[in-house]
């Protein structure tokens, strides 16, 4: 009787535990946060963690991040880094917000870009997801070809320290998104693959997205985090732009199939045990 009441229990908590289809993290900074990672005025952005490895010598109040609640957004300002030698990683903004126990789910993160600045100088505007600063992908704005007035594209990986030459990089040297837009950005993991998609506010014929794209060391971690980095790595001249919406949707085993599963082997437990307290017949 324990053993199945043992049982029973066990497969009860499984299902409780898929019962959620997805959990949302959603940051309009029109609010202080406290508690999380502070702007110049000791203001919490809402973001909780930096990309492991980055922005070690960046103070409390950080000076490159101005939270203005009326009319929400975040503006943040650029430093002078680089994710390839010399990398400054101590000096990187790149805050942002931790997935753990991810593993190898789905997930969709999305960033409201006002007014981007990426100029000159490889200037490098990105979302990013990852364990660490040896191991993440980015993808997003990168200072376009003379005379800079289009913003490239880019989605590239970096793995064990080194950029990812085995990793399906993608690269579009001069959209049609110009500096000054406006712009929804997305990078989404869908059974494994990274897709990159965009939509131009200021321009709104202006839309499109990567094909899939595969990067299978970054299905082997567990914790994962994502954010926005915001680099002038090759001038000492910072840029700003502003963030107005930043969300997170991890998805999580609906829990359909799991019932179903567990159903038949309830039901047969359940079976067993009248069969085994029936009383003999006369």
């Amino acid at each position: 009787m324990k053993r199945t009441i043992l049982i029973l229990a066990t497969l009860a908590l499984l299902i409780s535990d898929f019962g959620q289809a997805k959990a949302d993290v959603v940051l309009t900074f029109n609010t202080p946060v406290p508690g999380t990672i502070q702007d110049a005025n000791g203001l919490g952005t809402g973001f909780t963690d930096r990309l492991p490895g980055t922005g070690t010598a960046l103070p409390m109040n950080d000076p490159n991040l101005n939270l203005l609640t009326n009319p929400g957004t975040l503006s943040i300002t650029s430093t002078n880094s680089d994710v390839l030698p010399p990398q400054n990683f101590q000096n990187m903004e790149a805050v942002g917000l931790s997935m753990p126990s991810i593993g190898t789910a789905d997930f969709s993160i999305s960033a409201m870009f006002q007014n981007i600045q990426v100029l000159s100088g490889s200037d490098q505007l990105m979302l990013y997801v990852g364990s660490d600063n040896n191991d993440f992908v980015r993808a997003g704005f990168h200072q376009g070809s003379p005379p800079y007035n289009n913003e490239a594209l880019t989605v590239i990986g970096y793995h064990d320290g080194v950029q990812d030459e085995d990793g399906q990089g993608w690269s579009l040297g001069a959209s049609n998104i110009m500096n000054g837009d406006d712009v929804n950005l997305s990078l989404s993991r869908t059974d494994g693959l990274l897709t990159m998609s965009w939509a131009d506010v200021t321009n709104p014929l202006v839309t499109g997205s990567t094909p899939s794209l595969s990067f299978p060391w970054l299905n082997n971690f567990e914790d994962l985090y994502v954010g926005i980095y915001y680099t002038n790595p090759h001038d000492d001249i910072s840029r700003t732009s502003e963030i107005s919406l930043f969300s997170i949707t991890t998805a999580v085993p609906e829990p359909s199939g799991l019932i179903m599963l567990a159903l038949p082997i309830i039901g047969m437990l359940v079976y067993l045990r009248r069969r085994r307290v029936a009383p003999i017949a006369a």
